[in-house]
């Protein structure tokens, strides 16, 4: 890059927009701090014409949303044609090594890993990554041909693209492990060391003496190449209240990465992680807390990993999960979107392998057919000989092998509706889990039959006028299909409860999992993604229940209501999303009429819910 900046006489700016966004309160919205300092300095407006006409579009945009905002935009502008700043591009770069010519094509040399994985990173990821992958010849491609990707080739990327990341304060840790629990990318582990690894750990490890199991200790680990900085972690982090404070002190505190780069903490860190990423899964910790409850699940080795996913993301969060239940007994196929991009996308596969060589079976298929291919998936292990046996062996509640299927809302609710719908009908063991984000995400954030009413999408910029299908209530028909809405921020252990419940049923089931994102507009960040999550349901936005049909035998209701009675206003939950507030400012008569509208929908379908649970009571008729 330097080579080439002094080759082709490019002059080089700068400017801390991260920094000054959050001096400002717009945080990691620097947009517009951006477009100021691109105006300040090319030339394109004379730019005194560029500021005066970027302070009357700010007027006309945010001049509804309250002088706060407007003002914080106003700032936002000045600092970005102020602060901007030229580096001099010295002539001696000419004479940097290319990357072509350099040793390894990505900022970290490739960590040991299976002879597989060495030449798939040697010979195609890092060219890739380094944008030479047109230069590969054929013949590279040829040991793939079949489409096959080695599991676990995101951990040799190591993107290292965090502006800040969380530094773990052992002495205000309880040792809940809700950190790692909601850490969208796998990136915050707990690790359990007895006395000899404490003893082999690098230098400057930190622990604690490990709760509930004598002479262990316990530790947080981050692996700072690969955290994304979303802030997740730490939002959730309930800290420790010590003698005569007010506020308990957090656990995990959101540091500059330049700091921890100057301290010498981020390659500390990266070590330890390193170190004790093997001790996953500890057997001992699972079963000591239970693997079907939050803390529990989080000492099994997650097998979705360092994905390319948002930070922050509402989706990832919900897989990892899954793997650290099911790991590699799962057998995945996934619908084409953001969970098949993230999951897979060459030449890096977010999926990964245990210590035995093991992972989940994973594949996608065409868009629409995500279901069918599931189902033949299963009927192909059901064919199968020397497996069918092992198929239908149970252990521990749950079989053997489970066939997952794995999606958004635009394949469930819409395109592939049909085949969902029909695998539902057909009595068989498969699961079926629906990240729902309520529009296309992949695609560009299109309305879809999961849209709520008075929500703005692509199509829909005047607000959606028809309701949300209802995709939980017509599975419940069937009266044979598991069904649950879940939301992670909201309920931890209801989350877990209805992945386990689903994996054991004998016959098919849906989740349908709450997932926030960036086309959501959030605006307190997606690093609010657990909260945000909390709020839906507490606005009685988004219903937590469960249909389990095997109740009925056991004389029980099978129908759970998890969510309360809403205690926030639907419209407070609203405002904090652009996707809502925009059509306050874009169309105010439009909101008007669909938000009431919209909360009268959900208070209509929460008293269904409330109905459904007294119907199924036992002895009702």
């Amino acid at each position: 890059a330097k080579a080439c900046l002094a080759e082709r006489r490019i002059r080089l700016f700068v400017i801390d927009a991260l920094k000054i966004g959050k001096e400002i309160g717009l945080n990691n919205k620097i947009s517009t701090i951006l477009q100021a300092a691109f105006f300040a300095v090319s030339g394109i407006l004379d730019p005194e014409d560029a500021r005066k006409w970027m302070n009357e579009a700010a007027e006309k945009s945010y001049g509804k949303s309250g002088d706060k905002i407007l003002e914080m935009n106003r700032r936002a502008i000045e600092r970005g044609f102020s602060e901007v700043r030229e580096i001099a591009v010295p002539q001696r770069w000419r004479s940097c090594a290319r990357a072509a010519d350099a040793q390894s094509a990505l900022d970290n040399a490739p960590l040991p890993d299976r002879p597989e994985m060495m030449e798939f990173v040697t010979k195609i990821q890092q060219p890739v990554t380094d944008q030479l992958g047109n230069e590969l010849p054929v013949s590279a491609f040829l040991p793939y041909a079949d489409g096959y990707t080695p599991p676990g080739s995101t951990a040799h990327e190591r993107r290292a693209v965090a502006t800040e990341m969380p530094v773990w304060k052992p002495e205000n840790c309880i040792q809940c492990t809700r950190c790692s629990f909601v850490c969208p990318h796998g990136v915050i582990r707990p690790a359990v060391l007895g006395k000899q690894n404490l003893a082999a750990a690098p230098e400057g490890m930190e622990s604690l003496p490990m709760m509930g199991m004598e002479n262990n200790s316990f530790a947080i680990t981050i692996s700072s190449s690969d955290c994304t900085g979303c802030g997740t972690c730490a939002a959730v982090c309930p800290g420790k209240r010590k003698n005569g404070e007010e506020k308990a002190s957090p656990a995990l505190e959101m540091v500059p990465v330049n700091q921890t780069l100057e301290s010498g903490l981020f390659a500390r860190n990266q070590k330890i992680f390193d170190f004790c990423k093997p001790l996953l899964p500890n057997q001992e910790a699972a079963e000591k807390f239970r693997p079907d409850t939050p803390k529990g699940s989080q000492f099994l080795r997650p097998l979705m990993e360092f994905s390319g996913a948002c930070a922050g993301c509402g989706e990832t969060a919900y897989v990892k999960l899954l793997t650290q239940l099911f790991g590699s007994r799962m057998y995945i196929a996934n619908a084409t979107g953001c969970s098949s991009i993230w999951g897979n996308s060459a030449p890096s596969c977010a999926y990964a392998l245990d210590g035995n060589g093991c992972g989940p079976a994973w594949s996608n298929s065409l868009f629409e057919d995500a279901a069918e291919f599931g189902y033949g998936m299963l009927m192909a292990q059901e064919v199968d000989a020397g497996r069918s046996v092992r198929i239908h062996q149970w252990e521990n509640g749950t079989p053997q092998t489970i066939q997952w299927v794995i999606g958004g809302d635009g394949w469930a609710y819409d395109i592939g509706f049909g085949g969902l719908d029909h695998i539902l009908a057909s009595g068989k063991n498969i699961n079926i889990l629906v990240l729902d984000t309520e529009v296309y995400s992949n695609t560009g954030g299109q309305a879809s039959k999961a849209t709520p009413t008075g929500s703005t999408a692509k199509f829909v910029t005047g607000g959606k006028r028809t309701r949300k299908k209802d995709l939980a209530a017509m599975a419940m028909t069937y009266g044979n299909v598991y069904v649950a809405q879940i939301a992670l921020g909201a309920d931890f252990s209801q989350t877990v409860k209805a992945f386990t419940e689903a994996a054991a049923y004998p016959g098919p089931s849906l989740v349908i999992a709450y997932a926030t994102c960036i086309a959501h507009g959030i605006r307190a960040g997606l690093g609010s993604t657990p909260h945000e999550a909390k709020k839906a349901v507490d606005a009685g936005y988004f219903h937590l229940f469960r249909f389990n049909p095997a109740l009925r035998e056991q004389g029980r209701n099978p129908f759970v209501l998890d969510s309360g009675e809403p205690k926030l206003e639907y419209e407070t939950f609203l405002e904090g999303e652009i996707r809502y507030d925009s059509l306050k400012r874009s169309h105010p008569e439009q909101a008007v009429e669909l938000f009431p509208r919209a909360a009268a929908q959900a208070a209509e379908r929460y008293e269904y819910l409330k109905k459904l649970k007294a119907m199924y009571e036992p002895g009702t008729v």
